[in-house]
């Protein structure tokens, strides 16, 4: 929690009132989430019975507003809302995704800039004690890895969260027992990566930033130093140390891809055994099978939606974590900037 408020602390102030304005757009599509799941349900119950119109007062009213009486009819009036809510949910999740993607390329923009200027007002003393190439690795590397790596899944994590929050509600108005039951298989699933993972993800994003930022000096020193290595006759030895580090980054790289996987990978055994104990637990409580097959076609709505977004999330943090040490970095550096313009005010 300390890192996200150094992360919104970084923000500049003009970008953190768009944040609000898109917090707000989340919002409503979490709603129309919702809307487009309970769509669900009079399509399949009209299916599987069309008598199913006369037992529920709300839609009998909306049928008879717009003078249906025939079956036939009904489901396709039901087919057509439910195509035009999944429509509209669509057009406003790819209008939310360019607006949460453009907010985070201006962050990167502001950022990137705004450490330049400190490393270009800096003192000359501390430009040379620290290393160009710390200084080139941080605005080319590590700001564009705290923006996709960070910022980006934030910016996911939030958005799912938000949805999750809106369904689950939803569900638990519809159908307590089983949302509850579905709602612990999950918390388990994802306690039990989170043990299993968390520890081992931020050891590798480590790994990779200290790695990287030993390359890129091995880089500066190899085009720097080109008439040394060439009279010695050192090209191989400094290959070889570029090539190794290298090789460290690469493997924390594909660590992670395979740790990012593994949700996705494990989300279709989670959804067909939460369906299985949906199934076994609504049978126990003695429904008609009309019911219960209106209730798993309303909860594998709910899973087509939820159980990617789980997956998201999970893959978000897990970006989080690698990158977590890029966080610390930049947030030293910005602390560092803010000191000298203090300084420089103080003097002046």
């Amino acid at each position: 929690m300390k890192d996200i408020n150094k992360l919104i602390l970084l923000l500049p102030q003009n970008l953190k009132k768009k944040f609000v304005w898109l917090f707000f757009f989340m919002v409503f599509l979490a709603f129309l989430e919702i809307v487009s799941i309970g769509a669900v349900v009079p399509v399949v119950g009209i299916l599987i019975d069309p008598s199913f119109v006369s037992q529920n007062e709300i839609l009998k009213n909306i049928f008879d507003y717009f003078q249906i009486t025939d079956v036939q009819n009904y489901i396709y009036f039901a087919l057509l809302v439910l195509l035009i809510c999944y429509v509209l949910k669509s057009v406003f999740v790819v209008l939310l995704s360019y607006l949460k993607t453009k907010l985070a390329m201006d962050s990167k923009v502001d950022l990137s800039s705004d450490l330049l200027e400190f490393y270009i007002r800096q003192d000359y003393e501390e430009y040379t004690r620290v290393g160009s190439y710390v200084l080139i690795n941080n605005i080319l590397k590590e700001i564009p890895n705290l923006i996709e790596g960070v910022v980006i899944p934030t910016f996911t994590i939030l958005i799912e969260a938000i949805t999750f929050l809106f369904i689950l509600s939803f569900l638990l108005i519809y159908e307590p027992e089983g949302t509850s039951l579905i709602f612990l298989v999950i918390l388990i699933y994802s306690t039990l990566y989170f043990l299993i993972f968390s520890n081992r993800t931020k050891a590798h994003g480590k790994i990779r930033q200290e790695n990287e930022e030993k390359s890129n000096s091995q880089i500066v020193q190899s085009i720097n130093g080109m008439k040394e290595i060439k009279l010695w006759n050192k090209e191989n030895f400094f290959l070889d140390k570029y090539k190794i580090n290298l090789k460290k980054v690469a493997r924390s790289q594909t660590i992670q891809g395979v740790y990012q996987e593994l949700p996705r990978a494990f989300s279709e055994v989670i959804g067909i055994t939460v369906i299985c104990i949906l199934s076994i637990m609504l049978i126990f409580q003695g429904k008609e099978f009309s019911n219960i097959m209106i209730s798993l076609g309303f909860f594998a709505a709910a899973g087509f939606r939820l159980l990617p977004s789980i997956n998201r999330v999970m893959g978000a943090i897990h970006f989080i974590k690698f990158y977590h040490p890029t966080i610390k970095i930049i947030s030293s550096e910005f602390d560092k900037a803010k000191k000298l313009e203090n300084n420089k005010k103080k003097n002046n």
